[in-house]
């Protein structure tokens, strides 16, 4: 039985493993870039508005041990004048800023065995150059997946302009302060995105892969291997099923492969598969979307009725004598086939169709039924 149940594990990861796409997706370089500009600008929004917690230390003033607290830290300015972002052929991605500054505010207070003080401080950096790149992978229930595989931080400059207080606790404050501000960034920045980034990948865990596409069909978009990370671009396998709304069945056939072509010009290309249209086609089908009825209102609009049904079946001239509004009921028999050619698709339904003629007083008669 322990066997039994080996062999039935080693196929199904093995189909696992071996599960082609339905839908593909390849963002090139030219859409990092794109991104990258979107989410710099996003990024400042977010910098100008972030908090960061009190924080204190003790420093020596000739001899003199001083206690200081330095609290409510708020981001006046920051700039963002070189930045890029490249792929990690096998890996991920990588974003770096060059000769990026901010200005931080912040209030100071300090204490000593005979004096105490307090006042305001104004925070420059300059030189900041900051390299972060993560990975990008599968979890096991096809989210995608991002981690800080590493990060790279160095800052030309810090200066400390002090406000308030007794001046020549300024003047000594300014040039003490300089070194544990910087000591702080460099020991707490990449930390923090380390965070960021586990909030990220947490959120993304949370994201939904299966999409509701209308009142009929969802799409499941969860990745069916790892992303494939090339030193040009990025490709993302997707399941592409179609399923009708609240039956998740897997449909009775499976995907082929398929490649994208080696193109970059775009920043972004989608290949859609013929399994990805056959699902869909199955889905809608299964959930009734092709049984449609042509109401008696709509009929009247375009003027279908028995008198013009006459030309095409002679013998509802005999039975109708009165013009009468008709009514149409439409059903496929078998699920739409779809299929992908060079340059275009092909649609091709078989259905069943029922004509009925709808009376004076609103009582529907089967004029005649037939094949479509």
């Amino acid at each position: 039985m322990l066997k039994t149940w080996c062999i039935f594990l080693l196929c199904w990861l093995s189909w696992q493993l071996e599960a082609n796409p339905g839908l593909k997706v390849r963002i090139t370089q030219k859409g990092l870039d794109y991104g990258r500009r979107i989410g710099m600008e996003l990024l400042k929004q977010a910098v100008l508005k972030e908090t960061f917690p009190s924080w204190s230390g003790q420093e020596s003033l000739s001899a003199i041990k001083v206690n200081y607290v330095i609290s409510r830290l708020r981001i006046n300015a920051v700039d963002f004048p070189e930045t890029s972002a490249s792929f990690i052929p096998g890996t991920g991605i990588c974003l770096s800023v060059s000769q990026a500054s901010a200005t931080i505010s912040a209030d100071w207070r300090i204490s000593a065995w005979l004096f105490k003080d307090q006042g305001e401080i104004t925070v420059s950096i300059s030189g900041l150059f900051i390299a972060v790149s993560f990975k990008v992978s599968r979890d096991r229930t096809g989210h995608l997946s991002t981690l800080l595989h590493k990060c790279q931080l160095s800052i030309d400059r810090v200066r400390v302009k002090v406000h308030g207080g007794s001046s020549w606790i300024s003047s000594l404050l300014a040039g003490y302060l300089e070194k544990p501000i910087h000591t702080r960034l460099d020991e707490n920045l990449c930390l923090d995105i380390k965070y960021k980034i586990q909030i990220m990948d947490a959120e993304l865990r949370k994201h939904e892969v299966l999409s509701q596409i209308d009142a009929f069909a969802q799409v499941d978009y969860s990745l069916v291997s790892s992303p494939s990370v090339f030193k040009s671009h990025i490709n993302l396998d997707l399941k592409g099923t179609v399923y009708p709304v609240g039956n998740h069945t897997d449909p009775p056939f499976v995907p082929a492969p398929f490649a994208l072509p080696n193109q970059s010009d775009s920043m972004i290309y989608l290949g859609v598969s013929n399994y990805f249209l056959k699902t869909a086609s199955l889905a809608y089908y299964r959930a009734g979307a092709f049984n449609i009825t042509i109401c008696k209102e709509l009929a009247t609009a375009f003027n279908l009725n028995t008198s013009l049904l006459k030309y095409f079946v002679s013998e509802i001239a005999l039975s109708y004598t009165a013009a009468c509004p008709v009514l149409l009921k439409l059903m496929a028999t078998s699920p739409p086939a779809v299929s992908l050619n060079a340059g275009r698709c092909i649609l091709q339904i078989d259905g069943w169709i029922e004509v009925f003629a709808v009376l004076p007083n609103s009582t529907t008669q089967s004029i005649f039924t037939g094949n479509l």
